[in-house]
């Protein structure tokens, strides 16, 4: 058997450099444990700043198998695990919304802010409904949807998309036991923030960490002609959130990120004058 395998790595190089690419700098969530679990992006909630977050929750059933219990009036549902800063679970509760219809969900409705330990924290959401194997064949259902902030003071709001495939679990088990994470790469990655940072401006960094292990970050500040301006360095604890303040520059200025993380793409958030204007992904 193990010849056979080696005979077949050689013989198919592409496939043997794919393969270990895969085993030291995997790009994956680890494959869910069975064809009932979805994956979930691990969206990152805030109440601080005057903020409120909401999710747009949409029953993808009904999108990939538009003729599903199409003649019922059974509502769609999905779990929704509320977690704080350091990863630990808060609240969860069942979101449910009629067939074909979209729900706006006010995440600090959920639970009560002001009598959490935090002020951000993460979400993930796991859908009841799954298409049949004939539309998914191997894969799984994914909810990366977007998420949006509004200060309290406005009616406008910015809206960020999720990043990835980052936990696979269950709509009928408890909390965050049964679930399973992003994979960390052997091979540390540098990530690019594909956005200039401007001067006289002050920012925030939204990471969040769906591996098991406390993850490592490393940022570097880089100037316009490729400075190193400042170095930070932070660990996040597994399914943590960790929200990092940039003080004003004197110049414009770029931000690359060395982890362990396969994609290590924070939210960005824009400041004037102490008030959050914008949120977007880098």
């Amino acid at each position: 058997m193990k010849l056979k395998k080696i005979k077949f790595f050689l013989r198919n190089p592409a496939y043997t450099l794919a393969a270990l690419r895969n085993k030291l700098s995997p790009i994956y969530a680890r494959k869910p444990l069975n064809n009932s679990y979805t994956y979930s992006d691990l969206f990152i909630w805030r109440s601080d700043y005057n903020l409120i977050t909401f999710y747009e929750y949409t029953p993808y059933i009904d999108i990939i198998n538009p003729n599903f219990n199409r003649n019922s009036n059974e509502v769609r549902k999905s779990r929704i695990v509320i977690l704080n800063s350091q990863g630990k679970l808060i609240d969860e509760k069942i979101i449910k919304t009629n067939p074909f219809e979209k729900n706006i969900i006010n995440i600090n409705q959920l639970f009560i802010t002001n009598k959490s330990n935090n002020t951000y924290g993460s979400f993930l959401i796991f859908h009841k409904d799954i298409p049949p194997y004939k539309y998914l064949g191997e894969g799984f259902l994914t909810d990366r949807g977007y998420t949006s902030y509004k200060r309290k003071d406005t009616e406008l709001r910015s809206y960020a998309h999720g990043n990835l495939d980052a936990i696979a679990g269950k709509y009928n088990f408890k909390g965050i036991n049964k679930i399973t994470y992003t994979k960390q790469t052997y091979i540390k990655r540098i990530f690019k923030l594909q956005y200039l940072f401007k001067k006289l401006s002050s920012y925030q960094l939204g990471f969040v960490n769906p591996t098991i292990n406390t993850l490592f970050i490393k940022m570097y500040i880089i100037s316009e002609d490729s400075r190193v301006i400042d170095e930070y360095a932070f660990n996040i604890e597994s399914l943590g959130t960790y929200i990092l303040n940039i003080p004003k520059l004197d110049e414009n200025y770029y931000i690359r990120l060395k982890s362990k993380f396969p994609m290590c793409r924070p939210f960005i958030y824009k400041f004037l004058n102490d008030k959050i204007i914008d949120v977007m992904h880098g």
